[in-house]
């Protein structure tokens, strides 16, 4: 029998299905005796439930993370759906299906992940082609990346949502670039493939949506780094000077301070460099960042000789 939708409950409705213990917590009712506390989560949502009766003979019988069958009712407290657990039993891990416990992403991964392959694959620039064929063939890179969740909550939130938000990135460059001619396309697909690669090991998506201890104490714009940096050691005579480019579109990725950048954005402009980058002294002399491009007045701001003639 199918389990029902958390999100299809309703007031009065008896209940028997599988479900997934997002929290567990031990309390006392009045009389001193215990009661259960419980989240219980699919791939719907998470509902509050509580267990006050029989608690002491499934106290120890599992724990959160854990796959449950309950039985119980369905009911509306403080005008918020809640579910009192009659009975419950922990499943194995072998009895479930996990795609029924988490959102995923309704394109087939699979085909995402080949999709990728394919724009990396026409990349022209040999450097930036070969640095993305070496981060994917890091060992269980391509399998994570096509699994992960993009955001624990604010965007592509499920399964497969990573490659799935690149991906609509990388079609949104090569819709945009044409339109600006001095814009290096490869480059710029470079950045949307691997501005958020550290969240393969940011988030934690085994059992629900969370951070990891990596994601907590370092974040994924540091592990972004350390994962692009190890794929350019593996490929031969890869450019310092790319490398700075690709480590600054990670790193200001978000933007602006506040957003979690540790560097804001800079602006490269024709004149303060060239399509080859040969200078890198000079991309550091001449580069500005955006906003100072759109406020040209900003004291202790470096201008180009050609950009501060305009004014």
């Amino acid at each position: 029998m199918k389990s029902p939708n958390i999100s299809d409950l309703q007031p009065g409705q008896p209940v028997t299905g599988i479900f997934l213990v997002a929290a567990k917590d031990v309390r006392q009712k009045k009389s001193g005796d215990p009661y259960l506390s419980l989240t219980l989560c699919d791939k719907t949502g998470d509902i509050d439930a509580k267990m006050w009766d029989n608690v002491e003979g499934v106290l120890d019988a599992f724990e959160r993370n854990d796959f449950v069958r309950v039985t119980g009712i369905a009911n509306l407290y403080n005008n918020r759906m809640q579910f009192t657990v009659h009975r419950l039993a922990r499943l194995g891990e072998d009895t479930v299906d996990h795609g029924d416990f988490f959102p995923a992403s309704k394109r087939d991964r699979d085909e995402m992940l080949l999709e990728l392959r394919t724009v990396i694959a026409g990349i022209v620039n040999p450097c930036i082609r070969g640095l993305l064929e070496a981060v994917f063939e890091m060992p269980g890179m391509a399998e994570k990346f096509k699994t992960a969740p993009a955001a624990k909550s604010i965007h592509h939130a499920w399964l497969g949502g990573l490659i799935e938000h690149v991906l609509s990135l990388c079609n949104l460059c090569r819709a945009v670039a044409p339109n600006y001619p001095s814009v290096d396309v490869d480059l710029l697909l470079a950045g949307a493939i691997l501005h958020d690669i550290g969240k393969v090991d940011e988030l934690s998506y085994l059992r629900g949506f969370s951070y990891s201890d990596n994601g907590q104490l370092i974040g994924h714009i540091v592990q972004g780094l350390r994962i692009v940096d190890e794929a350019a050691r593996s490929v031969q005579n890869f450019p310092i000077e790319l490398k700075l480019l690709l480590d600054h579109m990670i790193l200001s990725h978000h933007g602006s301070l506040e957003f979690g950048s540790p560097k804001v954005p800079v602006l490269l402009k024709r004149c303060c460099c060239t399509s080859s980058i040969r200078s890198i002294r000079r991309w550091r002399r001449c580069a500005r960042p955006a906003s100072a491009i759109r406020s040209p007045k900003v004291p202790g701001r470096p201008m180009c000789r050609r950009l501060s003639a305009r004014y």
